[in-house]
């Protein structure tokens, strides 16, 4: 993995992000990126990043064989530099490039929702992974799985990775034959700036509730919708819930960037203007029996038939409607209902 440094300005010119630039050599071709800087820097680019930075970070990245740093502001002449608006942004785009873009070679299924992500992600995980056997990857809060070993799967630290980790572990996937990537994607993700510049094949909203609000996270309610809703805004297809709250914003924000076709609602029992209606039919102790209908014609269009039944080894309204948005990415990915029903 390399990145050229001409390259580099010239992305973060396009994303009007560079305020300057002091390089001896823009041929400069590093072959290292961290943000780290008790890592290994040798002939490495070394982002200046986080709140409590301190200048002496980037002292130990030089000793360690940095040859140039992105920062938002000067710290030292000693070496080339990169000063920009945003280095969190700044981070992604280059990682992004370092890696060779893997993000291109892969069909992302994406989650977000205050409660649900990594039972949805699961789910659809697990209808893929039927579907294409050894062609399908996880980032979730538990597991990251990016490939068909057992040593391609580890826990997880954060719910989205910081984006160098995740444009690393997309490298992975994809040199590991990796052909889907399902994923959760936290208010957090959006809010550091960890998915910028990330789009979507599929972006899924599920709920939303006054939740993660505080000085450590979200300083009011808007700003957490307004992260949540940027998963519809940079998705290609979207998978709504119809009884999620704010769901006239999430829907506005989902038609920002597609058309009705490419956005499709599902919802518990009776509900109007919605694709995809749940209905539960028997439920016990263990397992939830429930019928999926088309209810438009888009939604008929995407099953073979206008209703399909599906018994679900979990209880409750929520599992449903979770596996409801998992139902419904796997069939706009092209799955038989068939291999769907059998998870």
């Amino acid at each position: 993995m390399s990145l050229k440094i001409s390259k580099a300005i010239e992305i973060l010119k396009k994303h009007d992000l560079l305020v300057s630039s002091s390089v001896s050599d823009d041929n400069l071709e590093v072959t290292n990126i961290s943000y780290n800087s008790k890592e290994d820097q040798t002939n490495g680019i070394f982002f200046c990043k986080g709140n409590n930075f301190k200048a002496e970070y980037l002292d130990q990245a030089i000793k360690n064989g940095a040859k140039i740093y992105v920062s938002e502001k000067e710290y030292s002449k000693d070496i080339d530099r990169l000063i920009v608006k945003s280095a969190s942004k700044a981070l992604a785009l280059l990682s992004s490039e370092y890696f060779g873009n893997p993000q291109n070679d892969l069909f992302i299924v994406a989650f977000t929702g205050t409660k649900g992500k990594t039972t949805t992600s699961y789910f659809t995980y697990d209808i893929l992974k039927n579907a294409y056997p050894k062609q399908v990857g996880l980032f979730s809060t538990v597991d990251r799985i990016v490939g068909p070993d057992p040593k391609d799967e580890f826990k997880s630290d954060l719910t989205t990775p910081e984006s160098l980790d995740l444009f690393h572990d997309m490298r992975t996937c994809v040199d590991n034959g990796i052909k889907y990537l399902v994923m959760e994607v936290s208010s957090q993700a959006y809010k550091k700036n960890r998915v910028y510049g990330l789009k979507f094949d599929i972006g899924g909203f599920l709920n939303i509730t006054p939740d993660h609000i505080g000085p450590n996270e979200h300083p009011t309610y808007a700003d957490y919708l307004n992260c949540k809703k940027q998963l519809m805004i940079n998705s290609k297809v979207n998978i709504i819930n119809r009884q999620t709250n704010d769901y006239d914003t999430v829907y506005a924000a989902a038609k920002q960037t597609s058309d009705d076709k490419d956005i499709y609602r599902f919802a518990k029992n009776e509900v109007g203007d919605t694709d995809f209606s749940i209905r539960n039919k028997e439920s016990n102790l263990n397992d939830s029996v429930f019928t999926y209908t088309a209810e438009s014609d888009k939604a008929e269009d995407l099953q073979e038939h206008g209703e399909y039944t599906y018994q679900l080894g979990l209880v409750g309204d929520f599992n449903e409607l979770n596996a409801g948005a998992a139902i419904t990415a796997a069939k706009i990915i092209g799955v038989d209902n068939e291999v769907i029903a059998i998870v």
